[in-house]
């Protein structure tokens, strides 16, 4: 079924771009307490009501053109679609109050995992994948309604409580020292002007490819952890606020992929060195044929705002603690050449 082009193009993720680097994966794993956030912000009763009763409005009109049981044609389903498009651009058009930036987010999340699922369903993806982006669509749904619950009760205690984890690594980057290269660690410098650095321990291999050098390929010396870093034009995360969001957004996306078999282990947003980096833990299995094994997905964020996404894969049933240590300081050592 030929689906509306539009569905392709607004989505907040870069689609293109996940659909590339699913692909780019698929090949390569064959080779292979908190503080309290300041309330400093707007969030006037007024425009908070206001805001409620738009919203809500909109998640209405979402749902009144959700109708599975009317789309019956192939007209129909495009109509349905292009209907529920038109309601996701619309809350995009929205002017929240700046305590409902997050929850906003939410929303436009939840919505576009809806559409997917939709047309997984219609495309006649596998009975396996259609069934889990719906499970997933569902889930997303339910924490949507209560975000937006929390926050008709509450707009103050909601947004403080959503934003508790990203006040934390604001708060520990004042702290935090720039990255110094270990004993026995080697710099690589790369990207199209080999403008960015980071460090790897001596006796590991690495090689550089791809158009304007965007891509480099590392794995350690016994070749059990395989690791895939891309320097993004765009960015994969979107034009979110909120980092709450942006972890459930991307958290959202892989689990909406084309996998066979899907497992999340963990998901975190954390700071090494100077570098805010979004980490996803899970195990996978790309066709039923195939074992299932475990990845890594991170996006580091550099001050600069410079994104590096890397797609670590392991050929041992764990990734060992070691290897993590390792991992997670290539995280800090990300940053620009002098």
């Amino acid at each position: 079924m030929e689906l509306p082009s539009s569905l392709l193009l607004e989505a907040p993720l870069f689609r293109k771009k996940l659909i590339y680097i699913i692909i780019l994966l698929i090949v390569f794993s064959a080779s292979c307490t908190s503080s309290p956030k300041s309330t400093a912000v707007s969030c006037e009763s007024e425009a908070v009501n206001a805001y409620i009763e738009e919203l809500s409005v909109q998640l209405e009109n979402f749902d009144a053109a959700f109708d599975m049981e009317r789309a019956t044609s192939r007209q129909d389903v495009d109509v349905m679609l292009l209907n529920l498009q038109d309601v996701f651009q619309s809350v995009k058009l929205l002017n929240p109050p700046e305590c409902a930036v997050y929850l906003q987010e939410y929303v436009l999340v939840s919505m576009q995992t809806e559409i997917d699922a939709l047309v997984s369903y219609y495309s006649e993806d596998s009975d396996v994948i259609v069934s889990r982006k719906m499970e997933v669509s569902n889930r997303v749904r339910e924490v949507v309604k209560k975000e937006f619950a929390a926050f008709k009760k509450n707009p103050v205690d909601a947004y403080t409580a959503s934003e508790v984890e990203s006040q934390n690594n604001q708060n520990e980057s004042a702290e935090i020292k720039s990255f110094k290269l270990p004993e026995n660690w080697k710099n690589v410098e790369f990207g199209d002007t080999q403008e960015y650095i980071f460090s790897i321990p001596e006796s590991w291999n690495y090689s550089i490819f791809g158009e304007n050098n965007a891509y480099v390929e590392l794995s350690n010396p016994n070749e059990t952890l395989f690791i895939l870093l891309d320097t993004l034009d765009e960015s994969f995360l979107g034009d979110y606020q909120s980092d709450t969001v942006r972890l459930f957004g991307v958290q959202t996306q892989i689990e909406m992929g084309g996998w066979d078999y899907y497992q999340e282990d963990s998901t975190n947003v954390s700071l090494f060195a100077k570098n805010k980096t979004f980490e996803f833990i899970f195990s996978k299995r790309e066709y039923l044929d195939n074992e299932v094994t475990k990845s890594i997905w991170a996006i580091v964020v550099t001050p600069e705002n410079q994104e590096i996404f890397m797609v670590i894969n392991t050929k041992q049933a764990n990734f060992a603690p070691a290897d993590l240590e390792n991992l997670r300081t290539i995280y800090s050592s990300i940053r620009p050449a002098e």
